[in-house]
């Protein structure tokens, strides 16, 4: 056998697992990015029932661009009409840096959910 060194490649095989392990633990994957806080929240559901976010569903929407606000509701850039009275309108809960913008969730050619900053006093 030439070059290689059983008892050497099993050390450098168990380090190298070892290390993927530890960054694996250290830094968990957030699968959602930005949009985690939507996510994590199994309350933040759509008028069907089903949860507002999958994995790329979610981003953040500008007013006057993605949507605008009208008598009722907003009213999307598709010309989809979100009635301010209908689940999956939400105010963000929390002051958090991340929910001080507009979110909207979509999914099969139309919005889900719509989120309003959240305005503390």
């Amino acid at each position: 056998m030439s070059g290689i060194d059983p008892r050497r490649f099993l050390v450098w095989i168990l380090c190298t697992f070892a290390i993927v392990c530890f960054t694996l633990w250290a830094f968990p994957s957030r699968g959602h990015g930005t949009a985690e806080w939507i996510q994590a929240n199994p309350a933040y559901q759509a008028a069907n029932g089903t949860h507002c976010c999958g994995p790329t569903d979610c981003r953040v929407v500008v007013k006057g661009v993605d949507f605008v606000e009208e008598q009722g509701g907003v009213r999307f850039a598709n010309g989809q009409f979100f009635p301010s009275t209908i689940k999956g309108n939400y105010v963000s809960a929390e002051p958090d840096t991340d929910q001080q913008e507009y979110w909207g969730c979509f999914f099969g050619g139309e919005w889900k959910c719509f989120f309003r900053p959240y305005i503390g006093s």
